[in-house]
């Protein structure tokens, strides 16, 4: 039996600033980051809280990234990289 089966697959995830239209790590968006994992019998589907500020200033949509990395066992990332979109906050 593969380890994966046995063990679940682990990540490890982060929030940052994107370009060109960004969302301000500590004004719009708090950090987050950790690392999670999948064991067998898991959904496939994972909820990361990401807390918004409210900076009381009006403004257009603003963007950031969500990065998964560091898949463990035989797992593997085409693409790593998710957007968020912060709609209106204030």
């Amino acid at each position: 039996m593969p380890e994966d089966a046995k063990h679940g697959v682990g990540f490890a995830y982060h929030t940052r600033e994107s370009t060109p239209t960004s969302a301000q790590r500590g004004r719009d968006y708090y950090h987050a980051e950790g690392t999670d994992r999948f064991r067998p019998g898991d959904p496939l589907t994972k909820k990361i809280t990401i807390w918004l500020a409210n900076d009381k200033h009006a403004e257009e949509a603003e963007t950031f990234e969500f990065v998964i990395s560091h898949p463990s066992g035989s797992a593997s990332l085409a693409d790593g990289v998710g957007k968020g979109t912060i709609v209106d906050d204030d």
